[in-house]
């Protein structure tokens, strides 16, 4: 994937705009870094329901927004697993709790 973002990158006029939770992509571009802000806790449970619409309490769903740091990414990450494998709160949880980075890796079923 670097090779292609650096053939995109080097197209003189383009700019690229790439979203990742890496900073490991095409060494050789010039980025300019943009930090995005983790959410509040209500925005937060705002951007998680729309996602997954499984019968999750606001208490659990608060409880897993707090072991990612309210970020936005990861919470659609954590929302579309649930979804996706039909999961309620507690199954997300224990999830978590048993592989969180198998849950947040970058997979195309996740941020479909």
């Amino acid at each position: 994937m670097a090779s292609f973002v650096s053939e995109i990158a080097n197209i003189p006029g383009m700019t690229v705009i790439l979203t990742t939770r890496t900073s490991d992509v095409a060494r050789d571009v010039r980025w300019t870094r943009v930090e995005i802000p983790k959410l509040e806790k209500a925005p937060a449970r705002k951007f998680f329901r729309p996602v997954c619409h499984r019968e999750i309490t606001d208490d659990d769903i608060d409880t897993q927004l707090v072991t990612v740091d309210f970020h936005p990414s990861s919470i659609r990450a954590l929302a579309r697993s649930a979804e996706e494998n039909r999961w309620n709160g507690k199954e997300l949880l224990k999830e978590w709790r048993t592989g969180p980075k198998e849950l947040l890796k970058s997979d195309s079923n996740l941020w479909g």
